[in-house]
């Protein structure tokens, strides 16, 4: 049925701001929907620079359930964009049809010549030409296109402007454009020890490094959690140190960050640079910086680093190849064990990586073979299966609570096991252990108990460490101090006990965060730094002198 109005030279222009609008309307559920399925995996307060950092790393290793889960809600976006974009115009057409036909019963239209493109005349019949024209029904049934293009593009700016809204209470976008403006100074004084000024200790301790997927100290409150979660951890802190205020900074809040962090004393941010993208260097990082395993390379020190999920997860394959001497054990060689096939006989496998159990089994065989070698080794074990909303929770583990305390009550049974195992090893008594969280938990289905925490904190125990630390400093610290910490609870010193822009916790000298507080390293640290783009790019190994001196 054809419609009873015909639009002079609007039509196009009309329906084109419909189009446009359902864009932006589009643009917008998306954002919304990115942004709360973002909080609903990753929790909120993540920083802009995470975003950014995880969007253009690879997407290779990502555990395939997630990236199905972006896809579908993605896919509605588009549905729901179109969907808005029918409803639209067809009551627009309902309505235009309904004034004509209904109201003036008007059924058909005489082209007329109008000095206003935007309006449509109405045809009169033979009795409304002796009475004049109807000015009144000419009035009623002009229908103002140019009003509606307004109205249109009223409505399409609008949606765009609540969607940069949006983004901007859940981001701080602006804040971070504002301070991306601006110079900071705080890695200027980037500095690692050289070769010569290192002194390695009379006997060199052989180095287990645990570092547990969103293991918080927090989970051992039993007012909230019922009971204490990780008790056997607890029970071991009898036995070492723990570094009292270690709080989670910008730029170490995910794996990769936390891992870069602690290896080579900087946060890791984004590099805004046409190097950086060109070559892809937002994973092809820091090629000559000095790194705490070259440190214990060049000590002498052979190093293992066992994982459960696919070694390209979120670039770490381009990390690894500043360190092609590490043996890296993940999921591409755990899943070829006889054991891991022995298990997915039994059990249904997961498609992201290797369970816990089956890591720390293989991390057993690599310490036993470490341990007969003689020679001074780091075995690094870092875990997955606390990763995540739920977790995954090996199948013939306890189901005490039916939700992610159970999957956080088996992480720490199955640390504190390997620790035990590796203590019954001969030669383990000259054994250091460090057991960390990489940093605070992830969006989980306990998620409202750990927001009743007053503080949380990233778990942390040193085991065994140098003689000569006794103590760690109460100030205020994060994971980039931890670089020179581990150096110096192996007992390896330096004059200045810096590394990149980290100091050594156990020399209670004054850190980063003794000058800034948190908010004031977070503005600096959104500033731009030359300087820290050429150690992202591999422009420089050192550069200035020891912290603030």
């Amino acid at each position: 049925m054809n419609s009873p109005f015909k639009f002079k030279n609007c039509t196009f222009g009309f329906y084109f701001t419909i189009t446009l609008c359902s864009i932006f309307f589009t643009l917008f559920l998306f954002i919304n929907v990115l942004v709360f399925w973002t909080e609903d995996k990753f929790g909120s307060g993540l920083s802009i620079h995470q975003i950014l950092c995880n969007v253009f790393s690879p997407a290779d290793g990502t555990d395939p359930r997630l990236i199905a889960s972006l896809l579908k809600r993605i896919w509605l976006c588009g549905a729901g964009g179109m969907l808005f974009f029918l409803v639209l115009s067809g009551l627009l057409d309902y309505m235009i049809k309904n004034l004509g036909c209904n109201i003036l019963h008007i059924k058909s239209v005489r082209k007329t010549n109008v000095s206003d493109r935007n309006t449509v005349t109405i045809p009169q019949s033979s009795k409304d030409k002796k009475n004049g024209p109807d000015r009144f029904a000419a009035d009623r049934l002009s229908f103002p296109c140019r009003r509606n293009k307004i109205l249109a593009g009223f409505l399409t700016v609008l949606v765009f402007l609540s969607a940069c809204f949006f983004v901007q209470l859940k981001f701080h976008v602006a804040e971070y454009l504002i301070y991306g403006s601006q110079k900071t100074v705080i890695f200027d004084n980037y500095c690692t020890p050289d070769k010569a000024e290192i002194a390695a200790p009379a006997q060199k301790k052989n180095f287990v490094w645990i570092i547990s997927e969103s293991l918080e100290e927090s989970y051992n409150q039993k007012e909230i959690f019922g009971e204490d979660l990780i008790a056997e951890l607890t029970a071991l802190q009898d036995q070492g140190l723990s570094v009292p205020n270690w709080v989670q900074v910008d730029g170490t809040g995910w794996t990769i960050a936390s891992l870069i962090s602690s290896l080579y004393g900087v946060p890791r941010r984004i590099v805004w640079n046409n190097r950086a993208f060109s070559e892809n260097s937002c994973v092809k990082i820091l090629r000559q910086s000095q790194s705490v395993f070259h440190v214990l390379k060049d000590q002498g020190y052979e190093i293992v680093f066992v994982q459960g999920d696919s070694l390209t997860f979120a670039g770490r394959n381009y990390l690894f190849e500043n360190f092609p001497w590490v043996k890296a054990l993940s999921r591409e060689n755990l899943s070829k064990t006889p054991e891991y096939q022995a298990f997915i006989k039994k059990n249904k496998p997961y498609n992201w990586g290797v369970h816990d159990q089956l890591v720390f089994d293989n991390a057993e065989k690599e310490y036993e073979r470490l341990a007969a070698s003689k020679k001074p080794f780091v075995l690094v074990v870092q875990t997955l299966d606390t990763h995540g909303k739920n977790g995954f929770l090996v199948p013939d583990a306890e189901r005490k609570y039916n939700d992610f305390r159970d999957v956080v009550r088996e992480q720490s049974r199955m640390i504190s096991q390997f620790v035990k195992n590796v203590r019954a090893v001969n030669g383990s008594a000259n054994t250091a252990i460090l057991i960390m969280g990489d940093h605070l938990a992830m969006q989980n289905t306990i998620q409202d108990m750990l927001e009743r925490v007053p503080e949380r904190r990233v778990f942390n125990l040193w085991l065994n460490g140098s003689p000569q630390v006794h103590s760690f400093s109460s100030s205020p610290c994060s994971t980039f101090d931890f670089a020179p910490t581990i150096l110096e609870f192996l007992g390896f010193r330096w004059k200045d006990h810096q590394f990149g822009i980290g100091v050594s916790c156990c020399s209670h000298d004054e850190n980063l965060l003794k000058y800034y507080s948190i908010n004031q390293y977070e503005e600096e640290f959104n500033k731009e730094s030359e300087v820290y783009d050429q150690i992202m790019l591999g422009e420089i190994a050192n550069a200035g002198s020891a912290l603030l001196r």
